[in-house]
């Protein structure tokens, strides 16, 4: 029986060799990167740079009261509210 035919694959190092040498390419890669980023920071200040109305705003004491508040005590149900579980 003969071997399958084994595909060369091309070595690391002939990929940056032809990106080098073909300005063209690399010039509409650099443009599309360049792009994306533009249009990646147009929608962070677009949607994401600040709350949707005034009244949505919180005291940044209110914010660190939930972070570094003191823990709600757990509550315990009663044995009334076992009595409403279905079975």
């Amino acid at each position: 029986m003969s071997e399958p035919p084994t595909i060369p694959r091309p070595s690391p190092q002939g990929f940056w060799r032809r990106l080098r040498s073909r300005p063209r390419l690399w010039l509409e890669l650099s443009l599309i990167v360049i792009l994306k980023v533009l249009l990646l920071y147009i929608a962070k200040q677009l949607w994401f740079s600040q709350p949707l109305a005034p009244h949505m705003r919180v005291a940044p004491e209110r914010i660190e009261q939930q972070f570094f508040g003191q823990a709600a005590t757990p509550v315990s149900p009663s044995p009334e509210q076992h009595n409403d579980l279905p079975r």
